[in-house]
């Protein structure tokens, strides 16, 4: 996080890295200490594709 940021982000700060979603949750003067990670998001299936048999 720190060198996509290019500093120590703040808590509430939101980076997007590799599809995945990460939020610093919380922050202790230089170090994070809570981070939430969230997956990328589902792709839903191409309606137009046919389903295997």
């Amino acid at each position: 996080m720190i060198r996509e940021s290019r500093s120590i982000p703040q808590a509430g700060q939101v980076f997007r890295f590799h599809g995945f979603t990460f939020e610093v949750v919380k922050r202790v003067r230089n170090r994070i200490s809570q981070i939430k990670i969230l997956p990328p998001p589902v792709r839903p299936e191409d309606p137009w594709k046919d389903p295997e048999i």
